[in-house]
């Protein structure tokens, strides 16, 4: 369903200002949450995280099976389209609203979301060593669960990575005998703009 950019929708603040001003804020939350010892891992707070996680990777992969020629009752395919956030949390901001309406600088931007998510966190591991030394508080990220919030991130959002590596080369036929990208009707399957995105 098409429907209209706001203003605010179509300025650079929705996107991409307020995911990169959010994005420190959640991963020194993660790191807060992520730093219980070995005895605590069985604790009802880490279970509710764990079943948090299932639950998420449940909605991610039925959310892909939702990209699939089935046909959904109605019920379950607006279950399903309130968690298409799951298999592309940046669809939340809009950033076809910012410019990046057209298919190959979505793949772009979804292709170097991960080296994105790494800077962001090796910003914030090394502006929390900075505070550390201008306060004297002990906010200083440690290496190791630092690295294991960012591998964490990587295997939550796995199955939507994958999808976004493998959807180049889901091509459709049709009527008049040309293969065309199922995701973008417009670009022909083996010929230069294709060729020049998975390459």
């Amino acid at each position: 369903e098409c429907a209209p950019c706001s203003f605010f929708e179509t300025s650079s603040v929705l996107f991409p200002l307020i995911p990169l001003m959010i994005f420190p804020l959640i991963i020194c939350f993660l790191y807060r949450v992520s730093r219980d010892d070995s005895d605590r891992w069985g604790t009802w707070r880490n279970g509710i995280a764990s079943f948090g996680f299932l639950l998420l990777n449940h909605y991610q992969i039925t959310t892909l099976v939702n990209n699939a020629n089935l046909q959904y009752s109605g019920s379950i395919a607006g279950v399903l389209g309130f968690f298409k956030f799951s298999e592309d949390p940046m669809s939340m901001f809009k950033p076809q609203c910012a410019g990046f309406q057209d298919f190959q600088k979505t793949m772009i931007l979804r292709a170097v979301g991960p080296v994105i998510v790494a800077a962001l966190i090796a910003l914030t591991f090394l502006c929390s060593h900075v505070v550390k030394r201008l306060s004297g508080k002990d906010v200083a990220f440690e290496v190791n669960r630092t690295l294991n919030i960012y591998f964490s991130l990587i295997f939550t959002f796995f199955a939507a990575i994958s999808a976004m590596a493998l959807a180049m080369f889901k091509c459709a036929e049709n009527p008049n005998g040309i293969d065309t990208l199922a995701q973008d009707q417009s670009i022909i399957c083996y010929e230069s703009d294709w060729n020049s995105m998975v390459g």
